[in-house]
Order: C-alpha cells, then sequence, then structure tokens
C-alpha cells in the first residue's frame, strides 16, 4: 500500500488532528493539503467511506515513513538537541477491528513496543494518559525510554484507542448491523 506524505483537510479532521492540533502542521498554501504527522492519518484514512466485511477483521497495518511536524511550542531546554525536530521518521501500528476485540488488540500494540524496548535493553516506563491531556475522545499509553542527556523518560512511543471516534468521522463500518469499527494506532518515533 502506497502511504501519502501529504494529507487533506478531510484526512486530517477525520483522524481527529483537525481542529485540535492545527499548528503543528506544515500547510501548502493555496490547497487543502499539509505534509503529514503521522502515517496513522493516511492509513486510516484509506478506509474513509467504506463498509469492511467481518471476516476481514482484524485488518493490521504498519508503516515506516518521514513524517513532518512544526513542534510548536516546543522551544527551550527540554526539546534541545535532537528530541524535538520538524522532520523524523515513525513507524506506525495500525489495527482496525470490532468494538469488542478493540481492547485486545491495544494491548497487543502496547506489548510490540514494550518487546522492542526490552529487546533493545532500553529502560521504559509506561504512562497512561489522562483524559484532560488528550485533544479527542480517547485513551492512550505513552511509553518513554530512558533518556540519559535529558536525566529522564521522553515519550518515544504511543498506543492509543479513539474507541469509535475516528471511525465515526470517517464513516468506517462494517456489515453487522451498521455497526462502526474501531481504529488503534500506535507510533513507535524514531530520530528523536
Amino acid at each position: 500500500m502506497f502511504i501519502s506524505l501529504m494529507g487533506r483537510e478531510r484526512t486530517l479532521f477525520g483522524t481527529g488532528y483537525l481542529p485540535y492540533f492545527a499548528e503543528e502542521f506544515y500547510r501548502v498554501e493555496g490547497t487543502d493539503l499539509s505534509m503529514t504527522g503521522t502515517s496513522e492519518q493516511t492509513l486510516i484514512g484509506y478506509y474513509g467511506d467504506t463498509v469492511v466485511d467481518e471476516d476481514e477483521l482484524p485488518i493490521r497495518m504498519t508503516a515506516f515513513t518521514p513524517c513532518f511536524r512544526t513542534e510548536a511550542g516546543s522551544a527551550g531546554r527540554a526539546s534541545r538537541g535532537g528530541y524535538r525536530v520538524r522532520q523524523f521518521h515513525n513507524v506506525e501500528q495500525i489495527v482496525i477491528c470490532a468494538p469488542e476485540d478493540s481492547e485486545r488488540w491495544l494491548g497487543e500494540c502496547q506489548r510490540n513496543a514494550e518487546d522492542l524496548l526490552r529487546g533493545l535493553e532500553l529502560p521504559f516506563r509506561v504512562v497512561r494518559v489522562c483524559v484532560g491531556d488528550l485533544g479527542a475522545p480517547a485513551y492512550k499509553y505513552d511509553t518513554g525510554t530512558w533518556f540519559p542527556a535529558f536525566g529522564g523518560y521522553r515519550e518515544t512511543h504511543s498506543n492509543s484507542s479513539l474507541i469509535d471516534y475516528q471511525a465515526r468521522r470517517f464513516n468506517i463500518r462494517y456489515k453487522r448491523k451498521g455497526k462502526v469499527v474501531h481504529p488503534l494506532g500506535g507510533s513507535d518515533r524514531l530520530g528523536v
């Protein structure tokens, strides 16, 4: 599957990045295009306005893509060096599943991130992000890896469930009484 480095406004809105994170995108003047900040936007957007057969679920995708963010508000000592950069590479895990399987697949995405860090023998911690720190209705786990230069943990992985939020905005359904799916996203940010 081809992953675009540009997303239309509808794609950014459908995935919940607009209007919440509008200041983080590089926009192409005179168009409705922006550089993507994560391949989640185009992977989930690919299924917009579709009805998926239940026997196709779960749909599991991954992508390794360059991503672009303005990192608005990230200036200062805490972001010095290469931690908050404007271009980076991202490994994305996406699962589109039935609602009753959502929690299981979110756990699987989180285990993938933790297994990677254990395999690399890097110290990490997992934080369940509170609702007040989220832009869209969601719940997520942020995994921070130890950065000796900062003397602390910095977010390197994120796994989230927006429950049916993205599916409703994108009109992604499956053939069981018109039910909507649950898209899940997991990001492993490289080059931080």
